[in-house]
């Protein structure tokens, strides 16, 4: 019942769901992982120039939007079925396996982190073009595409999610 609430308003109804459960303490966690990434940065005496620093806000803005994305899809899920609960830890635990190199994992892990929950493009992959490895220059850009993709793809999820919710009636 209270999905028929979001419903009623004139506004997106994916951003009215992730924005009730914004919290403004996000913003300081935030804060404090940019001073950890500069400092880390200083003691690994990195010279960055404005193009990285720009690298890192767009690699930011495109890990935000995949796990959004990622969860989002999973969260549309439900509109299709009783019980997602079974879906969304496993997905969650991928999170802390995207932040290792890909190459060490299995092949088929391997292919998982980086096209079917692609958490290998939040950290990984944009991290190692700021540290300067080149040999996987290729895949690091391709966070933000991905991303995109993504997003793409929750749009199609949640709009046949919605029109396939049915209310809980009284």
């Amino acid at each position: 019942g209270h999905f028929d609430r979001v419903l009623l308003r004139p506004l997106n109804s994916f951003l009215q769901v992730v924005f009730e459960s914004f919290r403004v303490q996000t913003l300081a966690e935030s804060a404090i992982g940019l001073v950890v990434v500069l400092a880390a940065a200083a003691s690994l005496d990195l010279s960055w120039s404005w193009v990285d620093a720009a690298w890192l806000l767009v690699a930011c803005v495109s890990g935000a939007v995949l796990f959004v994305s990622v969860f989002g899809i999973i969260a549309s899920l439900s509109f299709h079925f009783e019980d997602r609960i079974g879906i969304a830890p496993p997905v969650f635990n991928l999170i802390n396996a995207g932040r290792y190199p890909v190459e060490i994992f299995h092949p088929v892990l391997r292919f998982l982190l980086r096209w079917v929950v692609p958490f290998s493009f939040v950290a990984f992959y944009p991290s190692t073009s700021l540290l300067g490895r080149d040999e996987f220059r290729r895949l690091c850009f391709l966070s933000p595409v991905v991303a995109l993709v993504f997003v793409l793809l929750l749009a199609v999820a949640w709009t046949l999610g919605v029109r396939r919710y049915a209310s809980t009636g009284s």
